[in-house]
């Protein structure tokens, strides 16, 4: 034991690869105690239903800014003013030919 702490000691490199040796045997172990009780089932069909609740509040965000963006035209269409009739001078015609 006193060999290893040495190694870590003086090797940090070397003792980051021993530690993610250590965490993918622990993560492959859990995995495979998982499949063989039937919870990889269970645990895939919840990251499944994590999925398609994501991408419902994303399609209901997409149109919720769709909403948005069309009402923020609207506004925007009725802020801007109706463009000027050419008025009449006295004694001519809107035709402007005095008639």
């Amino acid at each position: 034991m006193d060999n290893l702490w040495a190694y870590i000691a003086n090797n940090p490199v070397g003792a980051g690869l021993v530690c993610a040796l250590v965490a993918f045997v622990i993560a492959t172990l859990s995995a495979l105690v998982a499949a063989l009780t039937g919870g990889a089932g269970r645990i895939f069909g919840e990251y499944q239903a994590l999925g398609r609740s994501l991408s419902d509040s994303q399609r209901a965000q997409q149109t919720q800014s769709a909403a948005y963006a069309e009402l923020r035209a609207r506004v925007a269409e009725l802020q801007t003013p109706p463009p000027a009739e050419p008025t009449a001078e006295p004694g001519q015609t809107p035709t402007g030919d005095g008639v």
